[in-house]
């Protein structure tokens, strides 16, 4: 069951009973915790990708007004997939997107 227009009384209740069974509960808490979860739960990261609710479009116009031109698909991608700390050390300069050493991303390489 998803998120479909339920039209009557009968269907609610059918939608009702068939969401609350056994099998779709268990299946709901593995969904859940598997969204709460990273490859190597590295810093109990909870997504492989760390922009929240910010989609690439809008993080490509953060970074343009920011920096004043187009962010290369590395910075992209770099910016939605580094730690916290790491992207503010990218940004103060300490690091450079090529130093792949010093470079932590929210899940494996």
């Amino acid at each position: 069951m998803g998120f479909e227009k339920i039209e009557s009384d009968t269907n609610w209740v059918y939608s009702l009973k068939s969401s609350n069974t056994i099998e779709w509960l268990d299946k709901s808490k593995s969904g859940s915790s598997n969204r709460k979860s990273s490859d190597i739960n590295y810093a109990r990261a909870s997504s492989r990708h760390t922009g929240g609710s910010i989609g690439f479009e809008e993080h490509r116009d953060n970074w343009k007004r920011t920096y004043d031109r187009e962010p290369s698909w590395k910075e992209l991608f770099l910016q939605t997939h580094l730690t916290k700390i790491c992207k503010e050390e990218l940004r103060k300069g300490d690091i450079s997107i090529y130093d792949m050493k010093n470079l932590e991303f929210c899940t494996e390489k």
